[in-house]
């Protein structure tokens, strides 16, 4: 009996978490609870001039029926990115389908509940354990479905905001802030010179001298700041130098898409089909509310403008930002404020809880627990 009951005892110890695992779980824990808070603020911000009572019968009066295809149109949008990813990835690693689905999915389910967009890690994170690509060479692939996603939008907000009549004298007061057809135009040119500065970039860690010459950059730093014989700064340097090297050479590989016509027309392809569903769910959704009146082309101008506004530092899920956004873009089309809110927070919760739910799916059937930290396979 003794022997069994020792047995016990230690099965009991070995599945409580460590020390480590507590610590990080309870930082975990309290940067949900932050976000949380910073999430009720920045709505309390959004709303504090509408009126509430009237924002529910707003919210009441919808059409469960466009609320359903609304948010199979957004979902549509998910297969679109990840179908896009895996035109991206194929150069570093091919993979299945369903292998790059649940990735994405555990990624925007992560920057919907957790603060600083974390769930951009989860991809390469996954895709390592699972398919055993390299890190870096993933985070690359992530960071060009950016690139792709921020120039499809600046396309479309040319030819979209060309397209819309806005009085160049109309000038909305919301919160303190104010929004006219000029400070339109103004962020959209500091993005694009962002843009611009990022291809820059870009070209330049594509280039092989650029990155050996990076490299030997970092290798300065340990004479710079470590102190000792000069014997062991010198091998020091040379790891430092090998490691960059490895890393900014996997940077480019994950790049390497941009080499094939093919593959950058599937992308940009791909890329007008992902922001095209997300104007058809606005546009669904308003049809569900009898009380705006809006088409499509609007809808794709107000879902840009939300796009704009969570670009910035935000919190969990852009609570507040969203809002802001949607609200901002509606009342330039004529949408009154309450009927502006009502629509905007809908849009907001309608596609941002189905892809908590399907994420939180990804991860289970890929075995990641989001509480941990380090993405570990369950087993």
């Amino acid at each position: 009996m003794v022997p069994a009951a020792h047995d016990a005892c230690s099965a009991r110890l070995r599945r409580r978490p460590s020390k480590e695992t507590m610590t990080r779980r309870r930082k975990i824990i309290l940067s949900l609870a932050a976000g949380i808070v910073f999430s009720a603020a920045a709505l309390r911000v959004s709303f504090a001039n509408v009126p509430m009572g009237d924002l529910a019968a707003a919210l009441s009066s919808v059409d469960p029926l466009w609320v359903a295809v609304s948010i199979v149109l957004g979902y549509a949008s998910y297969i679109a990115r990840t179908l896009r990813w895996l035109v991206i990835l194929r150069p570093v690693k091919k993979v299945p389908f369903l292998h790059a689905y649940h990735p994405v999915m555990i990624t925007f389910m992560m920057n919907s509940i957790f603060p600083g967009r974390i769930g951009e890690l989860a991809r390469p994170a996954v895709l390592f354990k699972r398919d055993g690509v390299e890190f870096s060479k993933t985070l690359a692939t992530v960071a060009l479905e950016r690139v792709f996603d921020f120039f499809s939008l600046i396309a479309l907000f040319v030819v979209i905001m060309g397209s819309v009549s806005i009085d160049p004298g109309i000038s909305i007061d919301f919160n303190g802030y104010t929004l006219d057809r000029a400070a339109l135009f103004g962020i959209k040119d500091k993005a694009v010179k962002s843009g611009v500065v990022f291809l820059v970039c870009l070209a330049v860690l594509l280039t092989p001298w650029a990155r050996r010459a990076i490299a030997r950059v970092v290798s300065w730093i340990p004479h710079a700041f470590f102190m000792g014989h000069h014997t062991r700064r010198a091998a020091m340097a040379e790891r430092f130098r090998a490691r960059a090297e490895t890393i900014l050479d996997n940077v480019a590989h994950g790049f390497s898409s941009l080499r094939r016509p093919s593959a950058v027309l599937s992308s940009v392809v791909l890329s007008f089909m992902v922001w095209g569903f997300v104007f058809l769910a606005l546009y669904a959704l308003s049809l569900g509310f009898p009380s705006v009146s809006i088409d499509l082309v609007e809808a794709g101008a107000v879902t840009i403008m939300i796009c704009f506004f969570i670009m910035l530092p935000s919190v969990p899920g852009f609570w507040g930002l969203w809002e802001a956004g949607g609200i901002y873009g509606l009342m330039l089309f004529g949408v009154g404020k309450v009927d502006a809110a009502g629509l905007t927070v809908a849009f907001h919760v309608f596609q941002i809880v189905p892809v908590i739910v399907l994420g939180l799916v990804s991860a289970w059937v890929t075995g990641i627990d989001i509480l941990r930290s380090g993405f570990e396979s369950r087993p």
